[in-house]
């Protein structure tokens, strides 16, 4: 996902790292995709932070994951601004109540912070 690649990596103890975590962090800006594996999700669960909405899944995510059970789900989604270097955030959800929708069109949710 290319809005995700051109994010700033997170460097931990730079002046511009973003917290550790945040328990009031929430989505804050969102992006249109087009033909993408999403997951839409009621509670999700990153960095202290209780999370929903509709996330780009990470590559190859889709195929391994379990139908029920909290797990945790690569996603595509930035962390006040800034990604991390080798792959995307990885998100604890409950699958009983997560969605997978195939070939996306749409609004996902992308930017996390205040």
């Amino acid at each position: 996902m290319n809005e995700y690649m051109k994010a700033p990596i997170w460097n931990k103890g730079n002046d511009n790292s973003p917290p550790n975590t945040f328990k009031a962090a929430k989505v804050v800006k969102r992006l249109s995709v087009k033909n993408m594996d999403v997951i839409v999700t009621p509670q999700a669960l990153y960095r202290s932070a209780t999370l929903n909405g509709t996330f780009v899944l990470g590559k190859d995510e889709e195929a391994t994951l379990p139908k029920s059970g909290w797990t945790n789900v690569e996603v595509f989604a930035l962390w006040f601004g800034h990604r991390l270097k080798t792959r995307g955030p990885n998100f604890k959800i409950d699958m009983s109540k997560a969605k997978i929708v195939r070939n996306y069109t749409g609004e996902v949710d992308f930017y996390i912070a205040k």
